[in-house]
């Protein structure tokens, strides 16, 4: 005697996060009476038929069996979906592998944890209104770089939050801290040399200084 092809729900088992409507379906013989279960039993012939799609609003374990005439009933097929309404949680918010620092006069990079049930979509880090990155890969944790040379001086707000598989947003992991760009070098007077004497009551000088690091540049001339 052949035997009836398990059924098969679609979608297979997942977390979801309003409600969630499934199909059953059997391919051999397509017309078998599916007959299903979601108190945890085995399904039977007289278990509740399956006549068209389900709908839950609740996390449910649902079994289904196929029946039919000339077939031995088929295998079960057992499959779970799982109310998630819990957002991603955030924790343990780094700078270069310690707190972030109420200051920031370097380069580095901003880690942070998410965890979720569901699996955690995607983290955003931003400085302002400055999006420092979006890391969508968890593998190795979720990471933004940060460069001082291109964040002006200044009070800025870090602001995380992260997305889960089914679009629920976290609550914001918020941090005060300014910024504070390293002072740039001395500017290099080339012309004239160092110690170099000058009869004139005029003198040219030249030199060079990091490019748009100098608002104002004074001399003093000793006589």
């Amino acid at each position: 005697v052949s035997v009836a092809a398990t059924p098969v729900a679609s979608p297979a088992g997942h977390h979801f996060s309003d409600n969630v409507g499934i199909s059953l379906s059997c391919g051999v013989p397509s017309a078998a009476r599916i007959c299903y279960t979601v108190d945890g039993t085995e399904p039977t012939a007289t278990s509740p038929l399956y006549t068209g799609p389900l709908s839950f609003t609740q996390t449910v374990t649902l079994k289904a069996k196929a029946f039919a005439p000339g077939y031995s009933e088929s295998g079960t097929r057992v499959e779970t979906y799982v109310l998630d309404n819990d957002p991603p949680v955030l924790s343990g918010l780094v700078f270069n592998g310690v707190a972030v620092p109420a200051q920031l006069g370097a380069s580095g990079t901003f880690a942070v944890n998410a965890t979720d049930a569901s699996g955690v979509a995607r983290v955003e880090f931003r400085l302002g209104a400055t999006v420092l990155g979006v890391d969508s890969f968890a593998a190795d944790g979720f990471t933004a770089p940060f460069s001082i040379d291109n964040t002006p001086d200044g009070a800025k707000t870090l602001t995380v939050q992260a997305w889960d598989t089914l679009g629920l947003a976290s609550a914001p992991l918020t941090v005060e801290l300014e910024v504070l760009q390293p002072p740039p070098p001395a500017p290099t007077i080339t012309s004239p040399v160092d110690g170099a004497k000058q009869s004139r009551s005029e003198v040219t000088v030249r030199g060079h200084a990091q490019a748009r690091t100098v608002d104002e540049c004074r001399l003093v001339l000793l006589h």
